[in-house]
């Protein structure tokens, strides 16, 4: 897999783990 795509998908999860954690921060606050 070239090292692009390896990056496109990096940040993909970290954006979606991102925005769990904005949910849960609103849950919580």
């Amino acid at each position: 897999m070239p090292d692009k795509e390896v990056h496109t998908i990096q940040e993909l999860i970290f954006y979606q783990y991102a925005k769990i954690i904005a949910k849960s921060a609103m849950k919580t606050g």
